[in-house]
């Protein structure tokens, strides 16, 4: 595409680079790790079975932490949104993307974005958590998506 062409146009025809959003990886090791620390002096004087399948599985579960945050995202491309989240992709394209909703969650004092809903006009819905997601992220995905959708469609209940 010639720059005269790109220049003419609108913003929601541009193309764009795709987007992709996932939990970040520090917020599920500080899930994880405080567990091995409380764990470990117990478990390095013991030499109990049940103290090792303890240690056995906090170090599982920290080794797999990796691995689940690469199995969650939010992809943003030129042909619609996609959510990987328990095991399952769902993409709605842009044109069938009916409404956005992201919901807040109190936590004490503050309220922070906690759950991102996407629904299209063939009965589509789909649902992914933000409390992982760095608020950065946050904030250029909701930007993106507000963009990229029909005005109206996103809602923050913020």
């Amino acid at each position: 595409m010639r720059e005269s062409e790109e220049g003419s146009l609108s913003p929601r025809e541009r193309l764009e680079p795709d987007l992709v959003v996932r939990p970040a990886l520090r917020f599920g090791l500080l899930l994880v790790v405080p567990g091995l620390l409380l764990v470990l002096p117990r478990v390095a004087f013991s030499h109990s079975l049940e103290g090792r399948l303890l240690w056995g599985g906090l170090t599982a579960a920290m080794l797999a932490v990796p691995l689940l945050t690469r199995l969650m995202q939010i992809r943003l491309d030129q042909e619609g949104v996609a959510v990987r989240f328990r095991g399952r992709t769902s993409r709605i394209p842009w044109t069938e993307l009916a409404s956005v909703s992201v919901t807040a969650r109190s936590t004490g004092q503050s309220r922070s974005a906690g759950l991102l809903v996407l629904e299209g006009n063939k009965g589509q819905r789909t649902e992914m958590p933000l409390l992982l997601v760095r608020l950065s992220d946050r904030q250029r995905l909701l930007s993106a998506l507000e963009q990229r959708t029909a005005p109206g469609t996103l809602r923050r209940d913020l």
